[in-house]
């Protein structure tokens, strides 16, 4: 696994070297399409192992993701951009309630790259939004929401506060770098074929499917999660605010040289 990173942490510095948005995109998905490729490797390899014991085994691992104390507002931001990295790379969550942490279940490899994933996308969420909100452009925008009367529910305007702003860029952003990765999966797994001993061809989306059903099914008998996770709820979303936010996530790095190799860090 180490070879792996260290792999993936070469594109990622010859992207944030590089001044040209294209090239920096295409090294960005190609290190989730690798990490992708070595999941499939690995899961080939895990099936070959006689000895299941010696095989590598689902497991969970505890994740904090904020201090405690920690009274920000937008936590939930971050666990729903936590929840799509993993999502990509076959990790499952329990989310605690105050969206202080999480618990990943998955293979240990797939968990280390999501941690390497989220420990750079989140700090680009949070310096690409500093950036737009020290523009004041959101003041030039609107939010809609919804309110009910007898007559049923009603749709009124209102000028974008910073607050609103905020969560409408961490929305965006987040859906932006989700498509980005799980696009970059795909792509990965629609490039490999893997022969079998008896001579059959098995696809990279087989091995990932087979691989994504024992996570599930260790998700479901070992997790001890309650009720479910709301999240952050509705949040009003100005398009301004929004364009800019997907913007950003369509530049994002996906990684960063000091999240390679480097277990997650809580964020104050």
């Amino acid at each position: 696994m180490s070879d792996l990173m260290g792999k993936i942490g070469a594109l990622l510095m010859k992207a944030e070297s590089t001044d040209s948005e294209h090239e920096r995109d295409a090294l960005m998905s190609k290190a989730q399409e690798l990490a992708t490729i070595a999941s499939i490797d690995l899961e080939v390899a895990r099936n070959k192992q006689k000895d299941k014991h010696k095989r590598e085994q689902v497991t969970s691992k505890h994740i904090t993701l904020f201090e405690w104390g920690d009274r920000s507002r937008t936590k939930p931001f971050f666990v729903q951009l936590m929840t799509c990295i993993g999502h990509a790379n076959d990790v499952r969550f329990t989310i605690a309630h105050n969206s202080m942490y999480v618990n990943a279940y998955g293979f240990p490899s797939d968990i280390e790259v999501t941690e390497a994933l989220y420990n750079s996308l989140s700090v680009q969420m949070v310096d690409a939004a500093e950036r737009y909100l020290k523009t004041k452009e959101y003041r030039n925008d609107t939010i809609q929401y919804e309110t009910y009367s007898y007559w049923g529910p009603q749709y009124e305007e209102k000028p974008m506060d910073g607050r609103t702003a905020r969560r409408s860029f961490y929305t965006a952003f987040r859906s932006e770098v989700t498509s980005r990765l799980m696009q970059a999966r795909k792509d990965a797994a629609d490039s490999v074929e893997v022969t079998d001993d008896d001579g059959s061809v098995t696809s990279g989306a087989l091995v990932l499917a087979s691989k994504s059903e024992e996570v599930d099914n260790y998700y479901r008998e070992n997790n001890n999660a309650r009720g479910t996770y709301r999240g952050s709820g509705y949040e009003s979303r100005g398009r301004g605010t929004q364009n800019a936010g997907r913007t950003a996530g369509s530049r994002a790095n996906l990684g960063s040289r000091g999240s390679i190799g480097t277990v997650s860090g809580a964020i104050s």
